[in-house]
């Protein structure tokens, strides 16, 4: 395998690998894809200007978020569907956002538990828990107090998701694997007061 370099190199990589259903649902977007499209076009606006002609030698990226330290201003945002880039899922990620000092945010969605993932992580490595508003007030009361009790150190709260995503190009091409039935079946329990 050859060396990954840069961002399009992993994706090339992930296309080689990744069945290609699989594949769709990372590269694919929600409905037309416009979002993520929109997405990369204005990440490449973004310009590094190099420090030239300065003393660089000791160069310190740390800073603090909610009062708590981290190696560097980039985190892990809550994204779903972990399992199908890797068998571990999340946890992968998790060991990586630590071993970089940096923060995860753990979705509602995720495939490991949050016990899971803070095992696996040692106890250690600053982790945050995304939850979304939902009708059944004692899950989300137990996933907050599971988050709180295993050393979670902020809650992350996104209104962004009120039903499944449509994903059109995994609609045509793999509609079994368009609507996840283990993540449409959680959602339906916990976003209709645990009324399947």
């Amino acid at each position: 395998m050859k060396r990954l370099v840069c961002c399009e190199d992993y994706e090339e990589e992930a296309e080689k690998v990744l069945i290609k259903e699989k594949w769709d649902y990372f590269s694919a977007g929600s409905c037309l894809g416009l979002t993520a499209k929109e997405n990369i076009e204005a990440y490449k606006s973004y310009y590094i200007l190099p420090r030239v002609l300065r003393d660089v030698s000791n160069i310190d990226t740390a800073t603090t978020l909610l009062g708590q330290k981290v190696a560097t201003p980039i985190g892990v945002a809550p994204t779903a569907r972990h399992h199908n880039a890797h068998i571990d899922a999340e946890i992968p990620v998790a060991k990586a956002a630590k071993r970089s000092g940096v923060c995860m945010t753990q979705s509602i969605h995720s495939f490991k538990s949050i016990e899971e993932i803070t095992e696996s992580c040692e106890g250690e490595g600053l982790r945050w828990m995304q939850i979304q508003p939902m009708n059944d007030r004692p899950v989300l009361a137990d996933i907050i107090q599971r988050a709180e009790k295993a050393n979670y150190k902020a809650i992350v709260i996104t209104c962004d998701d009120p039903r499944m995503p449509l994903h059109y190009k995994l609609m045509r091409d793999s509609p079994t694997l368009a609507i996840d039935p283990k993540v449409e079946a959680c959602r339906r329990i916990y976003l209709n007061g645990g009324e399947q």
